[in-house]
């Protein structure tokens, strides 16, 4: 069966046809696939974005925790140093109520934990006021 002309020019234009179609599909699913790429570097960009965010907050709250916590060891040092304090001037008020009723050297030693020294003092103190 010989072709004739016009069959091959039919054949041509449906070839042609058929590279028209299939090139405008390849075009619109390469600008669809171009439209969903930047898309997702617009997500990207904003995901990164969030997380510098994220990392810079964590920063401020990393070192609002490390003053914080230097705060309260200060505060702890600031308490313990009070309560030595305070546990030293009670013994030296009490040793004074001692001496006032008459307790020695020894018994001031014992009791209030005060050195030999420091308990003579307070006991020759207090002679010393009542023969003043």
């Amino acid at each position: 069966m010989p072709l004739d002309l016009a069959t091959i020019d039919l054949a041509f234009a449906a070839l042609a046809a058929a590279s028209l179609l299939g090139a405008w599909l390849a075009v619109a699913a390469a600008r669809r696939a171009n439209r969903r790429l930047r898309e997702q570097d617009q997500r990207l960009e904003a995901l990164q974005e969030d997380v510098r965010a994220l990392c810079a907050g964590a920063v401020g709250v990393d070192e609002r925790m490390a003053r914080l916590e230097q705060r309260a060891r200060r505060l702890t040092e600031r308490q313990e140093q009070i309560e030595l304090r305070d546990s030293g001037d009670r013994l030296y008020a009490q040793a004074v109520r001692m001496v006032e009723k008459g307790a020695g050297v020894d018994e001031l030693v014992s009791v209030c934990g005060l050195s030999r020294g420091e308990a003579e003092l307070m006991v020759r103190m207090r002679g010393l006021e009542q023969t003043a």
